[in-house]
């Protein structure tokens, strides 16, 4: 297995290597953008990028970039210095795997501290969500399997984007048009006894948590139908039924637990996917300090630095989840090999 990882561990830096020189590219591209590999990589820079990109927020769509604008001062590198661009990037991803991300030039704030603060809530909110997701979907999942179709409930669920299943539940529970049960988003400020503040906050989650369970419970029921479908496929499964066991001793001994493994493993992996795409809307929907709507304010906001850092951080998540996800379910089930068996 540690070599397996170590292969992966490999990999995962040439990924990361091209995912930052695409974004590098991508961020340099655009109008008004500035020059990523001359600015940012330099740590002796950082100030004078974040005074270059407040003179951008109050222009929507430079022609030129800001190294050419006239009515920009820059202020030139010195000519001894001559750093090549080869030089610039090695410096960039130094930072970035540091996490040097610099200052956000929206907030005033480092951002490694911005993500630190908004990173907890978007990981424990997913989680929580995902977690009651997956459970409703062993449920429903079994019993799908026990009848041999899909509801047509779950193909209308299926087919309704994140945002109208978040904007049906604040009209229908939020609003004076149906229903005024919850608010609208947010979260309560940090007063009074701590279990009154802890309930205050269920309370005010409750819509978003519901949202995230809704949009994401008919894939995890469709993986668990599908994991249930081959567990009961298996050879030695007949073999237990003609020697006479019973079906719920066959269920809780072994279909369940050869189903659920392959389900678990995926879990680390769905995480991070719902957190960058899914919690994302909900958390702009219902207001609510996320990674999410963090990197939808620094889009709108023009916050390079910041936008860097979380692109940079859904890529690392996002690998570094995968590689949990196959160590998980090699660790689990022990008919899974990590690496392809040589022939004596």
């Amino acid at each position: 297995m540690l070599r397996y990882i170590g292969k992966r561990l490999f990999f995962l830096l040439i990924t990361l290597l091209v995912i930052v020189a695409l974004q590098t590219i991508i961020i340099q591209s655009l109008p008004g953008a500035p020059d990523i590999l001359e600015w940012y990589s330099n740590s002796h820079s950082e100030n004078q990028l974040g005074k270059m990109l407040e003179n951008t927020h109050h222009v929507h769509v430079h022609a030129t970039p800001l190294s050419e604008d006239p009515a920009i001062s820059i202020p030139n590198k010195p000519s001894d210095s001559g750093l090549s661009y080869f030089t610039d990037a090695v410096v960039l991803l130094k930072n970035l795997f540091l996490l040097n991300w610099g200052e956000s030039t929206l907030f005033k704030q480092p951002v490694r501290t911005l993500v630190q603060t908004r990173l907890g809530f978007s990981l424990v909110f997913t989680l929580i969500g995902l977690s009651v997701s997956y459970l409703m979907g062993a449920i429903f999942g079994c019993v799908q399997n026990s009848r041999r179709k899909s509801h047509f409930i779950f193909a209308i669920v299926e087919g309704m984007p994140t945002a109208i299943i978040s904007i049906l539940l604040l009209l229908l529970f939020a609003s004076r048009v149906v229903f005024d049960f919850f608010p609208l988003g947010g979260l309560p400020e940090k007063e009074g006894p701590y279990l009154f503040y802890l309930l205050n906050v269920c309370y005010h989650l409750f819509l978003p948590l519901l949202a995230l369970i809704l949009s994401s419970l008919v894939p995890v029921i469709y993986i668990w139908q599908a994991a249930f479908e081959e567990a009961y496929k298996m050879p030695f499964i007949s073999t237990l039924r003609s020697l006479g066991f019973s079906e719920k001793y066959i269920f809780w001994q072994h279909i369940l637990k050869n189903a659920v493994y392959p389900v678990l493993a995926k879990f680390p992996h769905h995480m991070v996917k719902t957190m960058f795409k899914g919690a994302l809307v909900i958390e702009i929907l219902f207001n609510l300090d996320g990674v999410g709507r963090l990197g939808f304010e620094a889009l709108l906001g023009r916050d390079y630095p910041l936008m860097f850092a979380l692109l940079y951080l859904y890529a690392l998540l996002n690998i570094v989840f995968t590689l949990c996800s196959d160590v998980l379910l090699f660790r689990l089930d022990r008919r899974v090999t990590l690496w392809e068996k040589q022939d004596a």
